[in-house]
């Protein structure tokens, strides 16, 4: 359960906070990327013409990359702004293969394998946690509800509380 001001975003049986939304969303778009490079070279495309085609067909194109940086560059610069590794992987592998002239195919669908994996591992976890966090957020209420509840019923359940010895001694 999110707390009012962390501005969250509501997924099917999900509530996460915006900026791991934004995470999820961005490591989408670079699956997309990878599926457009994939298809590029399987087409056999060479692999900076490939990079570039899918660099510029990518919901990412605007995504405050730098346009002076080549293909490896900009993954290796999105890998750290987003936080996902896998694509300095990809990068360091797509600069290999541009300077020595080795296939790609193999290694650009186990890095999307991994970064698929990643997302559904991620998601598995907050579908997790989204019990338990509900659970923390009645705990942390129910001791509100119960001095409220005193104070409609008139039993003076907080002046109890910081005003008697055994009160004090709860707190």
């Amino acid at each position: 359960m999110c707390s009012s001001d962390l501005n969250c975003v509501s997924l099917p049986h999900i509530a996460m906070p915006a900026r791991r939304a934004k995470s999820r969303d961005a490591a989408m778009d670079f699956i997309a990327v990878i599926a457009t490079l994939e298809d590029e070279l399987h087409a056999g495309a060479s692999v900076g013409s490939a990079l570039s085609q899918a660099r510029h067909t990518s919901p990412l194109h605007d995504s405050g990359m730098r346009n002076d940086e080549d293909g490896p560059d900009w993954l290796s610069r999105a890998a750290h702004v987003h936080g996902l590794p896998e694509l300095d992987q990809l990068a360091l592998a797509l600069s290999l293969a541009a300077r020595t002239g080795a296939g790609v195919d193999s290694t650009v669908a186990h890095i999307t394998a991994s970064l698929q994996s990643r997302i559904a591992s991620r998601a598995l976890v907050a579908q997790e946690m989204a019990g338990t966090k509900a659970t923390i957020a009645v705990l942390a209420a129910l001791p509100v509800f119960g001095a409220v509840m005193a104070g409609m019923l008139g039993a003076g359940g907080l002046r109890w509380l910081v005003g008697t010895t055994p009160g004090r001694a709860c707190t």
